[in-house]
């Protein structure tokens, strides 16, 4: 079996209680006037057009995205004001369609009890029929009612029905 190689460099410490101090040079660049306008006078006119180009056209993308990042916002707004606006829309639908659910079923409650109550009228109206008939059966049979008086009362009884 093989030994691992060991590992060559430098050892560097990890104290995580101290940071590594940079100097203050390296990370800020020196953009004093003087520093810059000694840089800018050391450039010949095309390369400061250049910059100006780089610059300028730095602008104008930076303005083209600003004008996209605006019209995307916009486009947004509209789709957020239009999703509230749906939502609402449903759910003046959902509350309309339940409150006509709510007026069907009591319509169709109220046409149940009248059916039922002319139905048992109608059975009422049948029993008596039958009692009134069954009387008069008797009658006849016991020969308290002529033939006569039975024609009489069938014509009675059909022009009540009628």
């Amino acid at each position: 079996m093989k030994k691992p190689q060991s590992i060559q460099g430098e050892y560097i410490p990890r104290n995580r209680t101290e940071t590594p101090k940079k100097n203050p040079s390296e990370t800020t660049p020196n953009t004093d006037s003087a520093v810059l306008n000694d840089m800018l006078g050391k450039l010949d006119g095309a390369q400061v057009q250049q910059i100006f180009t780089s610059v300028v056209s730095g602008l104008v993308d930076l303005g083209s995205n600003a004008l996209d990042y605006g019209k995307e916002r916009e486009l947004t707004k509209r789709v957020y004001a239009q999703a509230e606006a749906d939502i609402k829309k449903y759910a003046s639908d959902v509350a309309r369609t339940k409150e006509e659910e709510k007026t069907k079923r009591k319509e169709i409650k109220v046409n149940g009890d009248n059916n039922r109550n002319i139905h048992l009228q109608n059975m009422a109206s049948e029993a008596n029929s039958h009692v009134q008939v069954m009387d008069i059966l008797r009658q006849v049979e016991n020969g308290t009612i002529s033939s006569q008086e039975l024609v009489t009362l069938i014509h009675l009884v059909k022009s009540k029905g009628a």
